[in-house]
């Protein structure tokens, strides 16, 4: 989401298929975020089968 907003802190990110909340495609380990950092977050596939990967990146200047 553009704009989203959150404090430091240690986070797990989930990603739901739509419609089904249950469903869970992406299901993260923990992500450390920092105050004053921007974040771009990608979703792979690993290639393998085995799901997506989680790419968390800081990219502030």
């Amino acid at each position: 989401a553009k704009g989203l907003y959150v404090a430091v802190g240690t986070y797990y990110v989930t990603v739901t298929v739509a419609g089904n909340p249950d469903a869970v495609a992406i299901d993260s380990l923990p992500v450390d975020l920092m105050n004053g950092v921007v974040y771009q977050v990608v979703a792979i596939d690993d290639g393998n089968n085995g799901g997506f990967n989680l790419l968390v990146d800081d990219i502030t200047d």
